[in-house]
């Protein structure tokens, strides 16, 4: 790698870095100052140990089974990640769009509907129905 290779790396990563740092302070300092507001006293490990359960609760680490635990991280992250895709690409064709948790939503709804009428059906048909079922309901 060149050194304007990197440069342009660097230059791309260091605002999300940069995003991603001052969230973890700025959680740190709500939870440090909501534990004071509740009347708990000052303690400045809470966040750290937050953090370190929050990392161990989404890996799995410590628990009895832990690739369930991973395995539910990865199924809750999904329909997160593409909702944010749905949104990026509107952001992209300069659309705007709040309601994407509820279009995720309703397209999954009609694609279980749809789905269900069609269990008995032959699934080189019922797959591709549901598909444009979820993809309408989600319009």
């Amino acid at each position: 790698m060149g050194r304007s290779t990197l440069h342009r790396i660097w230059a791309l990563s260091a605002i999300p870095m940069a995003a991603v740092a001052l969230a973890v302070i700025v959680g740190a300092v709500v939870m440090m100052a909501s534990s004071v507001v509740i009347g708990d006293s000052f303690d400045a490990g809470l966040p750290v140990r937050a953090y370190l359960a929050l990392l161990e609760g989404g890996l799995g680490i410590g628990a009895a089974q832990p690739e369930n635990a991973i395995t539910a991280s990865i199924v809750n992250t999904a329909p997160l990640l593409l909702a944010g895709l749905s949104v990026a690409l509107g952001f992209k064709a300069g659309l705007f769009n709040i309601g994407a948790t509820g279009q995720f939503l309703m397209g999954g709804l009609a694609a279980s509907v749809v789905g269900a009428q069609f269990a008995n059906a032959d699934p080189l048909v019922a797959i591709p129905v549901a598909v444009v079922a979820g993809a309408a309901g989600g319009a």
